[in-house]
């Protein structure tokens, strides 16, 4: 194992569990290689723990790194298109393999009569058969082709379109209008179902046009309904031991949700505009978010919001999980997990309560002392209290987690987050008093599907299920391998 200099260690300890990139820097402060993580602490950690499985190249990179410098960002797809930024930027020594345009590809949507739907590498700007100036759709960029393509194919099963590259519009006569092909008779995808045939006249452009407007609504956000009805046929598999099927729809669901990743980052970000960039969707959604909840007035620019999520089979190794987010940045080192301890029968609202009790008690606890005690399991920022608590769940989980606040009489804003339509539901109180407040009812909320709240919300939703499950996991493995021995 290589040993990094003092400082380089240090940066590389404090680096976050998070998408971004990292820019590794010589003696003379020149970047001289920029690389992309889903999380940036165990990927950079890894080139110095392998180091003597490295090949000569890499050992040479590891020897010149002085310091390195790191960029946070949202999610993996964002990681790769700065990081091909940068290198663009920077011109690394090490980069050189990476210099090109094609490691990203795009979804195309033609504007034609009859559009077809292809997969290219760069958006053009004029089209190749008609000579004009292009006004196709495009949505992307995504940095791997193979899940691009399992998903296309997914979706023509459910609206069928042609990829062919047949000659194919409607021409305006006297009578109306008539369709003109090079080839009228049906392709073989016809009788597979894969294809309509407008080619033999089988279905109009207004039909045609219909189905693929689905494909773009599906692919540009109205996709939760389909991945709801997908992840409860994974579980109804799985609960009949048909583990076979349950892997297979597994896996549509991740390439669903991987080209479904919203990129906001464009092709002239870099560095320095990313921190600007980031800054201002985040206050925009943190103020969208606030605005909607009635709460606008008690925004601050230290803001921390937790949410919390429960992870169990049937109530076996039950197990909550809590994620911080701070500013509208995820913060790992936040972060909390908890072991169930009252509860081993299915009872998600009452395992939600005792992990609500243990939080608030320990701010309260806290909160009358003039230090706080850090652990490895409670880090010194546990001791804050949050603005704002989010709950993975509806009313059911909302009345006991309002139990859980007037047992220890403290005010702290929530809302619960509804899987099925990603609703807000917002506690009605009738008094607001920590003694006196009473649940009278719930406010529903819709944001807009494609609002920078909701995908807020979302993201440290989807965090704090990822966290949990992997709490759960390591759990129910350990009860097995004690099973075993």
């Amino acid at each position: 194992m290589f040993k990094a200099n003092p400082n380089l260690e240090l940066k590389i300890n404090s680096l976050p569990q998070l998408p971004g990139c990292y820019l590794y820097k010589n003696q003379d402060g020149k970047v001289i290689y920029v690389g992309k993580a889903n999380r940036l602490k165990n990927r950079v950690k890894s080139y110095f723990t392998n180091y003597d499985r490295l090949d000569g190249k890499t050992k040479l990179l590891i020897r010149s790194i002085d310091t390195l410098d790191f960029v946070v960002v949202d999610n993996e797809a964002e990681a790769l298109i700065l990081e091909t930024n940068l290198i663009k930027k920077h011109k690394p020594k090490f980069n050189r393999m990476k210099m090109d345009d094609k490691n990203y590809s795009w979804i195309e949507i033609t504007n034609e009569d009859f559009p077809r739907i292809k997969i290219v590498r760069q958006p053009k700007s004029a089209d190749i058969h008609t000579k004009k100036k292009n006004s196709s759709t495009y949505l992307g960029p995504y940095n791997d082709t193979f899940p691009i393509k399992e998903v296309i194919k997914k979706l023509r099963k459910l609206w069928n379109f042609r990829t062919c590259n047949r000659t194919m519009y409607l021409e305006k006569r006297e009578n109306g209008e008539s369709l003109v092909c090079s080839n009228p008779k049906p392709c073989l995808y016809f009788n597979l179902g894969l294809c309509k045939a407008p080619c033999a006249g089988q279905i109009s452009s207004k039909e045609y046009k219909n189905s693929i407007n689905n494909i773009k609504l599906f692919l540009g956000g109205k996709k939760r309904e389909i991945l709801i009805d997908l992840e409860n046929e994974m579980k109804v598999a799985a609960k009949e031991l048909d583990f076979e099927k349950a892997i297979t729809i597994r896996d549509k669901v991740n390439n669903i949700k991987y080209v479904l990743n919203k990129v906001t980052i464009g092709s002239k970000v870099d560095d320095k505009l990313i921190d600007i960039l980031k800054q201002q969707e985040r206050a925009t959604a943190l103020n969208e978010l606030l605005s909607a909840i009635d709460m606008k007035e008690i925004y601050q620019s230290n803001f921390r919001i937790e949410c919390f999520d429960i992870s169990n089979i049937q109530g076996k190794f039950a197990v909550g999980a809590m994620t911080v987010m701070e500013n509208g940045q995820l913060n790992p080192n936040s972060y909390r997990k908890f072991k169930i301890r009252s509860k081993d029968t299915p009872d998600d609202p009452g395992m939600m309560k005792e992990m609500l009790i243990r939080r608030l008690k320990y701010i309260q606890e806290t909160s009358n002392t003039s230090s706080e005690i850090e652990t490895k399991d409670k880090p010194r920022t546990f001791g804050i209290t949050p603005n704002l608590i989010i709950i993975d769940g509806g009313k059911t989980q909302l009345s006991r987690v309002e139990e859980a606040f007037q047992s220890t009489e403290i005010c702290i804003p929530y809302f619960g987050l509804a899987k099925k339509f990603e609703e807000i539901i917002l506690p009605i109180f009738v008094d607001e008093s920590p003694k006196g407040r009473k649940i009278v009812g719930y406010k529903t909320i819709s944001l807009r599907r494609k609002s920078e709240a909701l995908r807020l919300i979302q993201r440290l939703r989807d965090e704090s299920h990822r966290f949990g499950i992997t709490y759960h996991r390591k759990l129910r493995s350990s009860a097995m391998l004690i099973r075993k021995s």
